[in-house]
């Protein structure tokens, strides 16, 4: 709740903030798309739901949507199952009704299915680093954190590079072997 506090006033702001720039002050938005002010739309954003209803969006607010649906699922992820294979088989029922409602039904942003792995494994580290059982030794995590944190990075670097320099993906494997090696 008190993160819900947190978030929800700024995020009205800048909403506001779009309304007046864009819409009353008639800036163009330059390479997007116009905003979309309708009032359905309007209040549908204030709500913060984007992220359940992804449906006339208001460019680059569906974050805070996705935001508010991860906040939903937190409690039914780390509190119902008693343990770590219960917290797997929970988020991964979770996460198939998720592609279910997108697939079928067209609700659920893209970006929630996306961002769903990163947010389960905070919930997951969570879980092992603060349980009362050794899952796992406190340095080999942290190690197994910084790792991941390095490949993450070359990862948006290599894609980045690709993107904008045609970089050629066949040094990638020779690139994460060196970090596996080394221990990043």
């Amino acid at each position: 709740m008190k993160k819900f506090i947190r978030i929800y006033p700024l995020y009205w702001a800048a909403l506001g903030i779009l309304v007046v720039i864009f819409g009353f002050l008639n800036i163009s938005p330059g390479h997007v798309s116009p905003y979309n002010f309708r009032t359905d739309n309007m209040l549908l954003h204030l709500s913060g739901l984007q992220g359940i209803f992804p449906w006339n969006e208001i460019q680059s607010m569906w974050f805070v949507g996705v935001i508010v649906l991860f906040y939903l699922l937190y409690p039914v992820i780390a509190y119902v199952p008693k343990n770590l294979s219960g917290t797997l088989v929970v988020s991964s029922g979770i996460f198939v009704f998720l592609l279910i409602l997108h697939g079928f039904f067209g609700l659920i942003h893209e970006g929630a299915l996306e961002y769903y792995p990163l947010f389960v494994s905070g919930i997951l580290i969570n879980q092992i680093v603060y349980s009362s059982k050794k899952i796992a030794d406190e340095r080999y995590l942290k190690n197994f954190l910084s790792g991941s944190l390095c490949l993450a990075g070359i990862m948006i670097l290599v894609l980045a590079l690709r993107k904008f320099h045609q970089f050629n993906l066949q040094v990638l494997p020779g690139i994460i072997i060196h970090i596996l090696l080394t221990g990043a």
